[in-house]
């Protein structure tokens, strides 16, 4: 993989975490698909990348909002 990342620019991770690539009520298979470009693309610059975190909620139904991803795609 080209390091695609310049100077000026930062690698944002947005919930790359193993709550979704896990067998969880919050599992979605393109994690797993993903995670060997999130790694190469990480590796490239680590200084230039950035996680965020999902917190889940204790109890599931408890959860607001809702996605409607099916929609839009």
């Amino acid at each position: 993989m080209k390091n695609l990342l310049t100077d000026h620019c930062v690698h944002l991770c947005v919930d790359m975490q193993r709550i979704f690539t896990e067998q969880t009520e919050w599992s979605t298979p393109w994690a797993v698909k993903i995670l060997p470009q999130i790694i190469a693309l990480t590796e490239m610059n680590p200084a230039q990348t950035i996680f965020t975190r999902f917190i889940p909620v204790t109890d599931h139904s408890k959860a607001h909002g809702i996605c409607h991803m099916a929609e839009i795609l």
